[in-house]
């Protein structure tokens, strides 16, 4: 037998079970479930739990919260049709349980849709847009609120065979000035744009051009969009085009995608910078290139010294580049005359800088990427393991003393399965496959959290079975 407890008005409803039953706790209009009381008090049950007969159990239902109280995380573009698919994954951070509301909208900015999400303590949520919604295809982009900070997620999009690339969710909405740090549009090349107005008033947006170019773009409230570069212009690609900046876009987010052929990658726009950027591996080789983006941001020169590091931690003889303001550094670990046992290294610069990583095959088929801005913590997490191929991951202790970190498995459901501490002396590098960085098993983890007593840096690769597709994600 299968039951059903609903609330319609009232915050709780109890039932009493005359035989053993699975129920399931649906939250009305307006609500959102809370948890199990009674015979289950203490338990973090999810939303469907079988209960012995003779019990009287309590589905806790609580009000959704507003979204103007609530801390919201950002989903900034969805794709769900007969050509794209798009993942979305939550990763509670904290061993406390959480609730939290998923909400659907369309371009224009309407919900669509609203969901609960229950996540016990270190749990783990993915979704399929296309398998967990209705009517995916209207579906541009999705909020998750709750009250709670400790959480990070990702969006996964991706052509089943053919591409894929992976971008952290959007924790806060921009204030300043949004930085496009990379622009490719040429034959070979595309750059789209995917923007969502998160305030109640319009946003006129001004977006400047490397070249010089001015182009306008209005934003309704809640309204999405998505553009390639060209489409501002005519419809026309822009070689010369190499970067640009919004002005007007408080209150905007949004990411950049860039690909050619069967390649894809892409990095959220933001209005963040640092005065050091670390990239965290140099990939070199017949099989395998690096590709480095540094966007000064600014008006005046940027003066950079440029310190690679042996996997063991040795520095090795630094450089000095320029960047002129509004310029970019842009090429491969040779034009910034790294030696050839450079395994990383970091970027220091007069001013501010913003810019991310890349990694392609020779062969053109894969590409991946991820920003290399505030990237440094010392605990976060890699939100996923691959299952059908393999998952990379990269380890860098970016200060001069010893650091010791704690690595730990989980499974979706918040269940540690397994745990060991790894020592990295001063600047000192590790990268290894998951499979291999654990002397365990790890088929049944699908995430791994990290805890450091120093500062590091870390990125993941994802890389199907089939070897055509791949993404990256920077420690969360």
């Amino acid at each position: 037998m299968d039951g059903t407890l609903q609330t319609t008005a009232s915050q709780e409803y109890s039932c009493a079970i005359e035989e053993s039953v699975t129920l399931e706790a649906v939250a009305a209009d307006g609500y959102q479930f809370d948890g199990w009381e009674g015979s289950l008090t203490g338990s973090e049950n999810p939303t469907n739990v079988t209960v012995p007969e003779d019990t009287v159990v309590t589905a806790r239902f609580a009000s959704i919260p507003d979204d103007s109280s609530a801390k919201a995380l950002y989903f900034p573009h969805v794709a769900s049709n007969n050509m794209w698919e798009t993942e979305i994954c939550l990763i509670n951070k904290s061993a406390n349980s959480l609730s939290g509301t998923i909400s659907t909208y369309s371009a224009n900015g309407a919900r669509i849709s609203g969901k609960s999400l229950f996540l016990r303590g270190y749990g783990r949520k993915a979704m399929i847009v296309g398998d967990e919604f209705s009517n995916p295809a209207d579906i541009a982009y999705v909020i998750f609120s709750s009250d709670s900070e400790d959480v990070c997620a990702y969006t996964k999009f991706y052509q089943e065979g053919a591409l894929r690339v992976a971008v952290p969710a959007v924790q806060e909405t921009n204030t300043g000035v949004i930085y496009i740090p990379h622009i490719a549009s040429n034959s070979n090349w595309w750059t789209g744009l995917a923007l969502v107005n998160t305030t109640d008033v319009q946003k006129d947006l001004r977006i400047r051009f490397s070249n010089g170019d001015l182009k306008r773009k209005s934003l309704t409230p809640g309204e999405h969009t998505k553009f390639p570069i060209k489409e501002l212009f005519g419809g026309a690609s822009q070689s010369e085009i190499e970067s640009a900046f919004i002005r007007g876009g408080e209150g905007v987010i949004g990411l950049e995608l860039f690909g050619r052929g069967n390649t894809l990658s892409g990095v959220l726009l933001k209005d963040s910078a640092a005065n050091t950027l670390y990239f965290p591996h140099v990939a070199s080789g017949p099989d395998w290139w690096t590709g480095i983006v540094a966007y000064n941001p600014g008006t005046s020169k940027a003066s950079l010294t440029v310190t690679p590091y042996t996997a063991a931690g040795q520095a090795l003889s630094t450089t000095r580049k320029d960047i002129a303001g509004r310029g970019k550094l842009f090429g491969n670990p040779g034009d910034l005359e790294l030696p050839a046992n450079a395994d990383w290294f970091k970027v220091e610069s007069s001013q501010p800088l913003n810019g991310f990583e890349l990694f392609g095959s020779s062969n053109g088929n894969k590409l991946a990427g991820y920003s290399t801005v505030n990237i440094q913590r010392r605990e976060g997490v890699f939100p996923k393991l691959e299952q059908q191929g393999w998952t990379g991951i990269a380890f860098v202790n970016t200060t001069a003393g010893v650091a010791r970190i704690d690595l730990t498995l989980y499974d979706d459901d918040g269940f540690e399965i397994h745990k060991e501490r790894r020592t990295l002396a001063a600047h000192e590098k590790v990268l290894k496959t998951a499979a291999d960085m654990f002397a365990g098993p790890i088929v049944a983890a699908s995430y791994l959290r990290f805890s450091s007593d120093k500062d590091v840096v870390g990125f993941q690769l994802n890389n199907s079975s089939d070897d055509m597709m791949l993404d990256a994600l920077p420690g969360m």
